[in-house]
């Protein structure tokens, strides 16, 4: 299924804090309500076949947010409903905030976006490819750098394209400019975007911690089953 698609269906977010109630009935489209019911009575299977004991959504159309709902509990031995202070893995959400940050320095001249990133970094980030030197900003922020998601002992880091030619999501793409506006700026990723969020994205509170990914990417990927499926049976689009 693509992207669009997706979205028409509805966005599935999951979102830093959400409430244990609906925040609001989702209008007069049955479309939606059919969604928001399969969700309501297939999530509660989905985190028991995972042990997963707490979890928040968020429906979103025309960018607002339609519908959202806590499911389970933050603590499992206490029995603590999950509420709207809980904190969950906000993982490569925080993307678009650091691009934000990324636009920002740019607005202010301390970061070109189309001036390559070896213009201001120390070290060079990978060795003997000359393609590093064309690397910019602009080719970071749209995952067109080249290089793969996360390096491994399998697939060391390498630029596999000429950058700019083709489209590959790449973490270590954003770790290189991360690593760069700290050189420029002084400041980490944590203590330079916590302005931003506080006035331009709202979050109030956050938390570092490391998920049990095995499992986080298992309930990801069974919720994503479950929209494509639903978005599928509504003629909005076929599985990818």
């Amino acid at each position: 299924m693509n992207r669009r698609a997706f979205l028409h269906c509805a966005a599935l977010l999951p979102f830093a804090a959400c409430a244990r109630k609906p925040l609001r009935i989702p209008g007069n489209d049955p479309r939606l309500r059919e969604i928001i019911g399969e969700f309501e009575s297939q999530l509660p299977k989905l985190m028991a076949e995972f042990d997963v004991s707490g979890l928040s959504i968020a429906v979103v159309t025309g960018a607002k947010i339609a519908w959202r709902r806590g499911f389970g509990f933050k603590n499992a031995l206490a029995r603590t409903p999950v509420d709207n202070d809980t904190i969950f893995q906000a993982g490569s959400m925080s993307k678009p905030v650091f691009a934000y940050a990324a636009l920002k320095l740019c607005e202010k001249g301390v970061l070109g976006l189309d001036t390559p990133l070896t213009t201001y970094a120390g070290e060079p980030f990978l060795d003997g490819d000359p393609r590093l030197e064309l690397i910019t900003p602009r080719h970071i922020l749209s995952h067109t750098a080249g290089f793969p998601n996360w390096r491994s002992n399998s697939e060391p880091l390498q630029i596999n394209f000429t950058p700019g030619s083709r489209y590959r999501y790449s973490g270590e793409g954003y770790y290189y400019l991360q690593s760069v506006m700290t050189r420029l700026t002084g400041r980490s990723d944590r203590t330079g975007l916590r302005g931003i969020r506080g006035r331009h994205v709202g979050l109030r509170k956050r938390h570092r911690r490391i998920p049990d990914r095995k499992r986080s990417e298992a309930v990801r990927d069974a919720i994503k089953r479950l929209l494509r499926d639903r978005c599928h049976a509504a003629g909005h689009g076929r599985a990818a």
